[in-house]
């Protein structure tokens, strides 16, 4: 499957969420993926992001999480997040390049997963225990059974 520019809009980099460090906020945008769809999906075939794009995995109640790069084009960190907002850890993907993909599990539970660019997390000074600032309304947006 080819990821055209069409495809990458759909994912709608729309949301609000903040990073709050000891020496600065970042502000992003984000792609929201909380439907079982979305979260399969991720950002496989993206070629590109913006610097201050990402994408956020909303999860229903925290456990340890675990990814893989499988189609995925381009080099992530993921911000694993408790259900406090709390970064527990940070961790850099890189894109899947056999049948065989390293899985990457949170080393805590996570209730929620943050995708940004691969090496920004470095650069913007992003720690665990930094708090991430996330709109309301997405874990209450999950429809009903």
């Amino acid at each position: 499957m080819r990821q055209n520019k069409k495809n990458l809009s759909a994912l709608h980099f729309n949301h609000p969420l903040n990073i709050v460090t000891p020496k600065q906020t970042i502000k992003l945008q984000v792609a929201i993926a909380q439907q079982p769809a979305k979260m399969a999906r991720g950002l496989m075939f993206v070629k590109q992001m913006d610097k201050h794009q990402g994408m956020l995995f909303v999860y229903k109640q925290p456990k340890k999480r675990g990814f893989w790069m499988k189609n995925t084009l381009i080099p992530l960190d993921i911000l694993f997040i408790n259900a406090s907002r709390k970064i527990v850890d940070i961790q850099t993907m890189l894109p899947c390049k056999t049948s065989h993909c390293i899985h990457y599990r949170s080393k805590q539970p996570a209730q929620y997963a943050l995708e940004i660019n691969a090496g920004l997390a470095k650069q913007w000074g992003v720690q665990p225990e930094d708090l991430v600032i996330i709109p309301t309304g997405f874990v209450a947006s999950f429809p009903a059974k």
